[in-house]
């Protein structure tokens, strides 16, 4: 699979790559989850090809109306905190069942269910660059 579109200007290797590559060649969906500020989005970026940050106030509003919204794009697709909607999850679930997409949705909060995906939990220092 290898790195996406979306790897941001100076990204570092992570520990989390290799983990991240594979989980979503053999899940559908993975969630990047952690606290704030330890690299979820950075990371989830490296390997997207398209993104819908709910964090910003249009997405947001938009996803609220229809949460499939916040999946349209190429895949892996990247939902940044996915977790202002809760129903995007669903969504993601529901994509995932219908056609095998893959799904980034990154969070540094917990979900109210995550249903059938694979989790990376990302802690500060846990995403640090293995270069």
């Amino acid at each position: 699979m290898g790195y996406g579109q979306l790897k941001l200007e100076g990204y570092l290797p992570r520990i989390a790559d290799g983990q991240l590559e594979r989980m979503l060649a053999t899940f559908g969906a993975v969630e990047v989850a952690g606290t704030m500020w330890c690299g979820k989005t950075w990371t989830s970026l490296a390997f997207g090809k398209s993104v819908t940050r709910i964090g910003l106030a249009g997405p947001r509003a938009a996803a609220e109306v229809d949460p499939g919204i916040a999946l349209l794009g190429d895949q892996p697709h990247v939902v940044d905190e996915w977790q202002d909607v809760p129903a995007i999850w669903d969504e993601v679930r529901a994509a995932v069942d219908a056609s095998g997409t893959s799904q980034a949705p990154s969070s540094s909060r917990a979900p109210r269910s995550r249903g059938r995906a694979w989790f990376i939990t990302a802690v500060p220092g846990g995403l640090a660059s293995s270069a």
